[in-house]
């Protein structure tokens, strides 16, 4: 459960830097 939430942040993590670097284009 522990892996499984980790995953869900590090995911929701990397897609907001993702989209504030699609920002700045």
């Amino acid at each position: 459960v522990a892996t499984a939430y980790f995953l869900v942040h590090v995911t929701s993590t990397a897609k907001a830097e993702i989209e504030k670097v699609l920002g700045t284009i």
